[in-house]
């Protein structure tokens, strides 16, 4: 739950206002206060996991950020935002119906529409 609040927060915050990035002149890696990308060989605890995906969002360009310009990327897509939540929720793939039943008839579906649309 503490994971899907840091990722609502940054969201929410991306229209309230917050800059596209935060800007330090200091080299990223010394201004990471908390954040190791060490490789270690125990297992780290919960709360350093949840302290680093803050520090992600924070430290990382705003790309969904309404003022976001790039020929990549421009803004959040929250039609999209769901669906690829949805996804990773389901650690699912799209390959055969026997993995993803559900998925490959949504799939059928807009494939049917998409060829409506276009005249096929």
């Amino acid at each position: 739950l503490e994971v899907v609040e840091i990722f609502l927060s940054y969201t929410k915050r991306m229209y309230d206002g917050e800059k596209v990035l935060d800007f330090h002149h200091h080299p990223l890696l010394e201004g990471l206060e908390g954040f190791s990308l060490e490789l270690s060989d125990q297992l780290e605890p919960l709360e350093q996991i949840l302290s680093d995906c803050r520090n992600t969002l924070i430290n990382g360009i705003k790309t969904g950020h309404p003022r976001h310009s790039h020929q990549l990327s421009s803004g959040l897509d929250v039609i999209g935002l769901p669906g690829e939540q949805l996804m990773a929720t389901a650690n699912t793939n799209m390959f055969t119906y026997a993995m993803a039943p559900v998925f490959t008839i949504m799939e059928q579906i807009f494939l049917k529409k998409m060829h409506e649309m276009i005249g096929w």
